[in-house]
């Protein structure tokens, strides 16, 4: 997810099958915290400190 317009791309999924809970590894962000998009997902994330973008999960979680 660490490419631009991923996260829209994978949100817009969750919203074709209907899926309120996503769980996705190897999301290549750095850190870790929460984020919530622009349709109104929220996505909690966890990954390594030292600035290399690989390994990762997430969760994203969708209202209603």
């Amino acid at each position: 997810m660490y490419e631009t317009g991923k996260l829209a791309q994978v949100t817009a999924e969750m919203i074709r099958y209907n899926l309120h809970i996503f769980g996705i590894s190897e999301s290549r962000w750095i850190g870790s915290g929460r984020y919530r998009t622009n349709t109104g997902e929220k996505l909690l994330y966890s990954g390594r400190d030292n600035d290399q973008h690989y390994e990762g999960v997430a969760v994203i979680l969708r209202n209603g």
